[in-house]
């Protein structure tokens, strides 16, 4: 098999979901990880914490560090690398046989605040961090082979690692709205006829063209896009998007009670009824705007190729992925089983954890519940069977408290 390719390198990342990948400063505590049941570990010099407590500046892990924790364990090892550091992704990617992944961290200190490192010239995989579905997809098409929330490592806090997993999700509803309204003017969907269940969805279209004409398409395709990928999701036992569509509707001042008649429908049938409804009332010479255009403007405001946003807009035709079309796992203030729980509800593959372990009094009893918290992230019952004597948590942050120029999310966007 050749090495290095986008899919081996994709394939060998996703291979690691359902997991955790714990951060690591000595082969002792990648013992502890690994015994814990994690899937791989993430050498540091320093953890998140003591990053933000110590200052400086924060660069790669030496080098006789990172290959003590690879001789110390069986499971892969990755290492964190600056932004835009060529230098030391290349030094990185050769030592000893190679580590199995790196990671293009906004969590150290930016070697270059313009550029990301070119992923794709090189054979072993890259993981990088995203706050929004546009950073997510410019990365890929960098040649990323996983994403993760930003978050704000080190805090404790997972505050943002939530807000940037619910952002994502959001967008990419967005595109899937998009995409149903332009396979309806592809011929893909039947000309769907107006019946009793209907009237609510006409009235919603009727009022929104009388008050904010400006956003009747872009809200036609979000009210159908976080419908349609609601559903894919309920069907995965992923929560739905009810939540970002009630905001929403709350945001745009659209009336609540037009969200309480349609949301109990079957989503495909008011999906049918938003677009039809709205080609009816709508003048003709929307269609081709809307067909030829929509994703091809997001495609220019996000940075990348249209046929990459095309792929996340087919999500729910595609089914082999839960947001992205690599895995996307989350980052940034995860400090307990139950915020494992959360994240992996909300449709992430798997989770990162840095200080909220070896932060923690107990580290080998937290790893061990917050590797049970999401492998049984829906089966909470069996994932509390090892939530006991985890002692405290590490103290944390609120990342409301920190100063604009302390948050490590804007970083690399």
């Amino acid at each position: 098999m050749e090495k290095g390719t986008v899919k081996v390198k994709r394939g060998f990342m996703s291979m690691l979901k359902g997991g955790v990948i714990m951060d690591v400063t000595n082969a002792e505590q990648a013992k502890i990880a690994e015994e814990a049941g994690a899937v791989a570990v993430m050498a540091l010099e320093r953890v998140p914490a003591d990053i933000r407590k110590e200052g400086g500046v924060a660069r790669m892990a030496q080098p006789d560090k990172i290959k003590k924790i690879m001789e110390a364990v069986s499971i892969p090892v990755m290492a964190k690398a600056r932004i835009g550091h060529y230098g030391e992704a290349d030094i990185e990617s050769i030592l000893g046989e190679g580590i199995d992944c790196i990671d293009e961290s906004e969590v150290l200190t930016p070697a270059d605040n313009e550029h990301h490192i070119d992923k794709n010239k090189y054979k072993i995989p890259f993981v990088c961090g995203a706050r929004n579905l546009g950073e997510a997809l410019r990365r890929i098409e960098e040649g990323a082979s996983m994403i993760r929330t930003k978050g704000e490592a080190g805090t404790g806090d997972i505050n943002q690692a939530v807000y940037h997993m619910r952002t994502i999700r959001k967008e990419i509803a967005l595109l899937t709205g998009y995409n149903e309204i332009g396979l309806y003017l592809n011929g893909h969907k039947n000309e769907k006829k107006i019946n009793d269940e209907t009237g609510a969805v006409e009235n919603l279209i009727i009022w929104i063209k009388e008050e904010k004409h400006e956003f009747l398409v872009e809200s036609i395709a979000n009210i159908a896009g976080m419908l349609k990928l609601g559903e894919y999701y309920t069907q995965k036992g992923i929560l739905g998007l009810e939540d970002e569509l009630l905001k929403f509707f709350r945001e745009k001042k659209m009336p609540v009670e037009a969200l309480n008649s349609i949301i109990h429908e079957r989503a495909e049938d008011t999906i049918d009824a938003l677009i039809y409804n709205y080609f009816r009332i709508e003048e003709e010479t929307k269609r081709d705007e809307i067909r030829e255009n929509a994703l091809k403007k997001i495609a220019l405001e996000y940075g990348v190729t249209e046929n990459l946003v095309r792929e996340v807009a087919n999500i729910c035709y595609d089914k082999s992925f839960n947001t992205l079309p690599v895995v996307n796992f989350a980052a940034g203030g995860i400090a307990t089983p139950a915020d494992a729980i959360l994240m992996m509800k909300l449709g992430s593959d798997g989770i990162f954890v840095g200080s909220g372990i070896f932060k923690s009094t107990n580290p080998k009893e937290r790893a061990e519940a917050i590797v049970a918290a999401t492998t049984y992230w829906d089966k909470p019952e069996t994932a509390i069977e090892l939530w006991h004597d985890l002692g405290e948590e590490m103290p944390g942050i609120s990342s409301s408290e920190l100063e604009e120029g302390k948050k490590m999310q804007y970083r690399g966007e």
